[in-house]
């Protein structure tokens, strides 16, 4: 991402082909596993084909008691999952393993606006194809 900064009512940005000032700047990163430089190449930890930390479903590594939770254990990209890892091995650690990510379902889905916008669980074509009746609303 080429420098950025703010001006009074813009942003501004200088590119490799030039300067450039715009209204909004949207920025759009990928989200993926960051273990760059911890020295795990030294462990007996095993990864995904994604280079994500593999782990099982209370989200510990192939090296007990170590846990990977978040991006880098390569699960869904979305702040809340973070939530439910933590659910995940603290259940492990306190022995109310309830909470398994192979049973994870309705992962909340926000897009952050203002106003907020979100959902949760599954989408309309999702539920006529498996035959479920279901009730939407609108604001």
């Amino acid at each position: 991402m080429p420098p950025v900064r703010n001006t009074p009512d813009q942003v501004a940005l200088s590119a490799e082909d030039g300067d450039y000032t715009v209204g909004v700047l949207l920025s759009a990163t990928p989200r993926v596993p960051h273990i760059e430089g911890m020295g795990l190449e030294n462990t007996n930890i095993a990864f995904t084909e994604r280079r994500a930390i593999q782990v099982e479903d209370y989200c510990e590594t192939s090296v007990p008691p170590v846990y990977a939770g978040g991006e880098d254990n390569g699960g869904l990209h979305y702040p809340y999952t973070s939530l439910g890892d933590f659910r995940s091995v603290y259940g492990r650690r306190t022995g109310n393993c309830g909470y398994l990510l192979s049973k994870r379902q309705n992962v909340p889905n926000t897009t952050f606006s203002e106003p907020a916008l979100f959902s949760v669980g599954s989408k309309d074509a999702e539920l006529v194809a498996k035959g479920i009746a279901y009730k939407t609303n609108e604001v």
